[in-house]
């Protein structure tokens, strides 16, 4: 009998969770899936655009917080807006201390940005804690990673 009364609850739980999902109410800050679709599509402008927003809603939690600026980051170093993608990523890691991928991007930007010891520390940090670059990111250590020019 137990075993069907959580079965039942188990259903129930999920079923729930389905509707609020197909409602809408997955708690995603609409600015944050509009700026995450953005990146994804190349148009760093309007990822910026949206990330700003959503960060200036004070609607969203510590993480997410994190996470939107860690994001805007990267939109900000594709356009070359190097120092604004330091201070998300520093801004990022001050909420989030633990965001590994975080220290890596200001590494990258840090370097990119012709400040090679900063960038350097937050690239041994990142391996410190265990992250390893995706095959997509750049590697520090690739001659082909120049600095990119201020803007």
């Amino acid at each position: 009998m137990k075993t069907v009364g959580r079965v039942g609850i188990v259903v129930v739980g999920w079923g729930l969770v389905s509707l609020l999902s197909l409602a809408g109410c997955s708690g995603e800050n609409e600015h944050v899936k509009k700026g995450r679709e953005a990146f994804e599509a190349g148009q760093f402008p309007q990822a910026i655009r949206e990330y700003t927003a959503a960060i200036e809603s004070r609607e969203l939690s510590e993480t997410d917080l994190a996470q939107a600026c860690y994001y805007r980051g990267r939109a900000r170093y594709m356009m070359g807006e190097l120092r604004k993608a330091i201070a998300d990523y520093t801004t990022a890691i001050e909420l989030d201390p633990e965001n590994a991928e975080a220290y890596y991007h200001r590494g990258i930007t840090y370097r990119s940005n012709r400040e090679k010891a900063k960038g350097d520390a937050d690239l041994r940090k990142a391996k410190e804690m265990g992250y390893t670059p995706k095959s997509d990111e750049p590697d520090p250590a690739d001659p082909a990673v120049t600095p990119r020019p201020q803007q």
